[in-house]
């Protein structure tokens, strides 16, 4: 009898030890989950960091980019074009006013005013 009882209590502890472990492991699985996702979101955002750091690389590498504001007004149109177009704006069907206008506008500089015997035009 005291033996059954014995090997009954072994039986009941090794039960709640598997119990525990398959807890355990559970959990275990679960921060796994979330440590992978986290992983995955990480590597989505720093994808997107590299692509964005690209992006403004190429800003700043843009050919015959205009040092001061006045000297948009003396660009040809070819280097107006190669600008909007390192910039990623698309140029086709714009007018060459429209182009000077757009790379202003890109800069965050206001609009330009033409002056016709003193008085900006309409």
């Amino acid at each position: 009898m005291a033996r059954a009882y014995q090997e009954a209590h072994i039986l009941e502890s090794l039960t709640s030890s598997v119990k525990q472990l398959q807890s355990t492991t559970n959990e275990l699985t679960r921060i796994k989950g979330l440590h992978e996702e986290k992983l995955k979101n990480l590597t989505a955002a720093n994808e997107a960091l590299v692509k964005k750091n690209e992006q403004l690389e190429l800003r700043v590498k843009a050919k015959q980019f205009p040092k001061h504001e006045r000297d948009i007004t003396t660009l040809g149109q070819s280097q107006v074009i190669q600008i909007l177009q390192a910039l990623d704006i698309k140029t086709l069907g714009m007018g060459a006013a429209d182009k000077k206008a757009e790379l202003r506008a890109q800069l965050g500089l206001p609009k330009e005013t033409s002056v016709t015997g003193g008085k900006p035009s309409t």
